[in-house]
């Protein structure tokens, strides 16, 4: 039986339009297992216009976080907002670091017993098409990731508001990342998926042949690495993932039983 993906939505101001280097991403960390829920933090994270910054060497930056549950089945249950901040500075990853640490406190007290997570893997496709393990595929207009051969099924249209942000039309969409987290008979697998001017300029090639560094002509040559991150605990589980210009990207969060 084909298992569901479920992407994190919330209900947003619809960026129908983005200026070059405006951005806005959906990100899920999960963080532990109690009495059959997965706990994790969810963020919205927003880039600015840079026409609009105050100091033009800073990008000015909106991040909203969550407390979120999911059942085993990969629903999400429950939504409850945490923090909302905005700063002007080059990246956010102080800042995300600092809001995740106040997920886990929060997290400590409202559930107790919580099972934490273990990370296991983390890997960068950098939008080069597919990962090693976790593809994307495309059958009679349905939309599905691919991990250890099975196929688990994005359904967008479940979702009120999202399709005001995306699409789900093939192509628009490549792989950026994947994690794979564990506690005991779970397994969790997040997959981002982003768009942006680099992909639909065709700025970014899986081809070392179709590289190109000719004024006016730049192709810039992506695969997938593996970034020397300690990625061995959930305290150390917080990442930024890679933002394109004109962008917009989300996890998509499913269990593996």
């Amino acid at each position: 039986m084909k298992k569901t993906i479920l992407f994190l939505v919330f209900t947003l101001t619809t960026f129908s339009s983005f200026a070059c280097r405006e951005a806005l991403q959906l990100k899920t960390f999960p963080i532990g297992i109690l009495d059959d829920k997965i706990i994790a933090m969810d963020v919205i994270i927003k880039r600015s216009d840079p026409r609009v910054r105050i100091n033009k060497e800073k990008y000015k930056w909106f991040l909203t976080t969550y407390i979120s549950e999911y059942n085993r089945e990969g629903e999400l249950i429950l939504v409850k907002e945490m923090d909302c901040i905005e700063f002007l500075k080059d990246d956010y990853e102080d800042e995300l670091k600092e809001l995740f640490q106040n997920t886990l406190d929060s997290t400590k007290k409202t559930y107790k017993g919580l099972e934490k997570l273990q990370p296991k893997y983390i890997s960068f496709c950098n939008y080069s098409g597919n990962c090693e393990l976790l593809k994307k595929t495309f059958e009679k207009e349905n939309f599905y990731l691919k991990y250890k051969k099975k196929k688990y099924s994005v359904h967008l249209d479940n979702f009120l508001n999202f399709d005001k942000v995306i699409n789900t039309y093939e192509g628009h969409y490549e792989l950026s990342s994947i994690r794979v987290f564990e506690a005991g008979d779970v397994q969790i697998v997040l997959g981002h998926l982003g768009k942006g001017h680099e992909l639909g300029l065709g700025w970014l090639t899986n081809d070392p042949n179709k590289k190109s560094e000719k004024e006016g002509d730049v192709v810039i040559y992506v695969k997938e690495e593996k970034r020397d991150l300690d990625f061995d605990s959930i305290e150390n589980s917080i990442y930024t993932e890679d933002l394109l210009h004109h962008g917009f990207g989300f996890d998509a969060i499913f269990v593996v039983k």
